[in-house]
């Protein structure tokens, strides 16, 4: 009699394939958990920029409206009346949830000892609050 071997076919994943699937999941994550969070800080930073371009215009309207005065004299309650849908001043944090302050006596506002950087002109682009970050 001939000695024949059968060869089992099983069918089935092996260790190292299990193996090699689950880091390319924990990749894909990783790299899924990076861009979310550098989109919310971009969106944070976008909110800040609106907010204190929102505190410029009510700073020009209230000189508009008070040409005598000057900007030395700018406080919070003198100009949140200006600010767009009658809000609130906007509060400002920092990366960590420590709060900035705004200087609002300089035309345009710096947060926290920010220059401004770009022209004083929102209109052209160039105005950027946060050039340093």
């Amino acid at each position: 009699m001939k000695n024949i071997q059968t060869r089992s076919t099983k069918s089935g994943t092996t260790l190292i394939e299990m193996t090699i699937v689950i880091m390319v999941i924990l990749i894909i994550m990783g790299v899924a958990t990076m861009s979310m969070n550098q989109y919310r800080d971009w969106a944070t930073k976008q909110e800040a920029i609106e907010d204190l371009r929102s505190v410029h215009m009510s700073q020009k309207a209230y000189l508009a409206d008070n040409p005598t005065k000057g900007p030395s004299t700018l406080t919070e309650a003198l100009i949140t009346p200006y600010m767009p849908n009658q809000a609130s001043f906007p509060t400002f944090k920092d990366k960590d949830d420590k709060p900035l302050e705004v200087t609002i006596t300089t035309v345009p506002p710096t947060l926290s000892g920010h220059p401004t950087g770009g022209s004083d002109d929102m209109e052209d682009g160039q105005w950027n609050p946060l050039a340093n970050d």
